[in-house]
C-alpha cells in the first residue's frame, strides 16, 4: 500500500524571540503585542518583560507556521520605534 501524505497549512511551531529596546514608559507592551497579534495574526503563548534604567528586555513565545512567518514577525518588531534588537532564541 502506498502512503500518501496530506499537506496541511494548520501545522504551527513554537518560536521564542528575545527583544531589547528603550523603555519609553506606557505602551511598550501594547505596541509589541498589537504588532504581533492584531497586525500579523500570530498567537502569543508567553510574554515576559523587565525594565531597568530606561531599557527593557523581554521574551515572547509565539506560534508560527514557517520560518518565513517568523522572519516577518522579527522584521516587523525590529521596525518599531525604540526596539534595539530582535533575535531568535534557540
Amino acid at each position: 500500500m502506498k502512503a500518501e501524505w496530506e499537506i496541511s497549512n494548520d501545522v504551527s511551531f513554537l518560536a521564542e524571540l528575545k527583544i531589547t529596546g528603550v523603555d519609553e514608559g506606557v505602551g511598550v507592551i501594547e505596541r509589541l503585542t498589537h504588532q504581533l497579534s492584531s497586525q500579523l495574526g500570530l498567537n502569543i503563548r508567553k510574554f515576559t518583560i523587565e525594565g531597568d534604567e530606561g531599557y527593557f528586555e523581554g521574551t515572547i513565545k509565539l506560534m508560527v507556521k514557517n520560518t518565513q512567518q517568523l522572519e516577518r514577525a522579527m522584521q516587523e518588531l525590529q521596525n518599531l520605534d525604540n526596539i534595539s534588537t530582535v533575535t531568535r532564541v534557540s
